[in-house]
């Protein structure tokens, strides 16, 4: 599965501040507002990087991912897990 929608929404990310507000307050709300299907939802919500990238493809690397806060195992972005 190669996503345009998944590269253009983390690019987004990146460089507007109340989208990343938005993902921080209503992270399902957010992605779903920005066209994206069920399986790159699942992605997300499971913090599955290695998944993302390989959705997003080789060429985009080096997007910066930002991930919801909280996840499956209840951790905080960027709080390493373990």
């Amino acid at each position: 599965m190669r996503s345009s929608k998944l590269v253009d929404f983390f690019i987004a990310l990146g460089a507007n501040l109340s989208l990343v507000k938005r993902f921080h307050e209503d992270p399902e709300g957010a992605m779903r507002d920005a066209g994206l299907g069920d399986e790159e939802l699942d992605l997300v919500r499971r913090r599955d990087e290695e998944g993302i990238r390989r959705a997003m493809g080789e060429e985009h690397a080096g997007v910066k991912l930002h991930m919801p806060p909280g996840g499956s195992d209840g951790a905080q972005a960027g709080t390493p897990k373990g």
